[in-house]
């Protein structure tokens, strides 16, 4: 009995780490509204790809569409030229996005400082340069 007790606890903590993998990716109104102190000019632009050259195009892609080795995941990259969706995120979510990550993706908070974050959300901008930035 107290064999298939824990499995069933054991069952539903898979289901239900499974469930929050394959569902939205959410950033807290905090982080939504926070605004981007960098400027999105040439030089953070340029700071922001030799930094995404370095962290990101493995998996998200050259020109940002996620088109990998890695898009066979049920976990597929995000398609960052994806106009829609990026006019809909904020700068700070995008941030807390790479601040934070989700399994697959790594956390960044640890390994870049936050002006190169900042400067990371600049570059990803020029994906999808057609997607007006929401503003909060």
């Amino acid at each position: 009995m107290l064999l298939s007790a824990v499995a069933l606890m054991i069952a539903a903590a898979i289901v239900a780490f499974a469930f929050h993998q394959t569902h939205d990716w959410n950033a807290p109104p905090s982080a939504r509204d926070t605004p981007n102190p960098v400027s999105a000019n040439a030089s953070s632009i340029g700071a922001g790809n030799a930094i995404y050259q370095q962290h990101c195009v493995k998996c998200h892609g050259e020109t940002g569409d996620g088109n990998t080795r890695y898009s066979k995941w049920n976990t597929r990259p995000a398609d960052l030229t994806d106009s829609k969706r990026m006019s809909k995120m904020t700068d700070g979510e995008l941030f807390w996005k790479i601040s934070e990550g989700k399994h697959p993706m790594p956390a960044f908070k640890d390994k870049l400082n936050g002006q190169e974050r900042w400067q990371v959300v600049n570059h990803i901008r020029t994906f999808s340069m057609g997607a007006p930035r929401p503003r909060r």
